[in-house]
């Protein structure tokens, strides 16, 4: 649902107020909105103020201002950010403020620039909710992934870390060792301790799960799939993928297109 004319509505979907670009180094001044607002930071360092909380910034911080709390903004030096300002029910986000970090994940500059891009164009509403809200739910699977990852050892975060930086990345067990900092045979235990398998098998485990979504596009045929999905031999794709589902790649793609109707 979406603002009418008579007062805010916010339902499922995010209503955008607006969205734009900042550039300077003498910091904005006490302020507050009505809507909660995002704030990505793309150049420079500084300080927000959060009614009585500090929190520092740096490139690749998305800082969290909830809706109706004063804030203020100190710069060091010069500062670029991208911000959006929006409505939304908090089942959907948690407006609590906070500094979440996105600097690995591509897709969130993108859709920042997007939605600053979109506020001078004549654009139906929904599209700029739309992308609002693959904002949020990107921005939530991430803080919840980084806070699944402080729950484990560091070594193990760190491998997980570089694995998920490029799923189809060839990685060793050597560079995922020196990346955590543990010999093999003590990564492999504690992987095997909080995650259920060793690193390599996890891999597997991930670009497995891409193959099913891949499957869904039958225009694929399965050694394409099988070489997105990370497997240089569709052989070898066909027998990992049975023993882990079950059955052939194509038979899954057919159950699924049957029960689709």
């Amino acid at each position: 649902m979406y603002r009418d004319p008579n007062g805010p509505v916010v339902g499922a979907m995010p209503f955008v107020i607006f969205a734009n670009r900042y550039r300077g180094r003498h910091g904005v001044i006490a302020h507050q909105h009505v809507g909660t607002e995002l704030l990505l930071v793309t150049h420079g360092r500084g300080h927000v103020t959060v009614g009585g909380s500090r929190f520092a910034f740096a490139v690749g911080d998305v800082l969290v201002l909830p809706k109706r709390v004063e804030h203020a903004q100190e710069d060091d030096g010069e500062v670029e950010t991208l911000y959006v300002e929006f409505e939304v029910g908090r089942r959907i986000f948690n407006d609590q403020a906070r500094v979440l970090r996105a600097d690995h994940e591509g897709h969130v500059a993108a859709w920042f620039e997007q939605l600053v891009a979109l506020e001078s164009r004549p654009v139906p509403l929904p599209l700029r909710g739309g992308l609002c809200l693959a904002l949020l739910e990107l921005l939530t699977y991430t803080e919840r992934r980084d806070d699944a990852h402080r729950e484990l050892p560091p070594g193990v975060a760190s491998a997980l870390r570089l694995i998920e930086s490029d799923l189809l990345a060839p990685l060793s067990v050597e560079q995922l060792c020196r990346a955590a900092g543990l010999s093999a045979s003590h990564l492999t235990a504690l992987f095997r301790q909080h995650v259920g398998c060793g690193p390599m098998a996890w891999q597997q485990r991930q670009r497995l799960e891409l193959a099913c979504r891949l499957l869904r596009n039958h225009q694929l045929a399965i050694a394409e799939v099988a070489s997105a999905s990370g497997f240089s031999d569709a052989n070898f794709f066909t027998r990992q993928f049975r023993k882990r589902h079950g059955c052939t790649p194509s038979d899954w793609r057919r159950k699924q297109r049957g029960a689709a109707g």
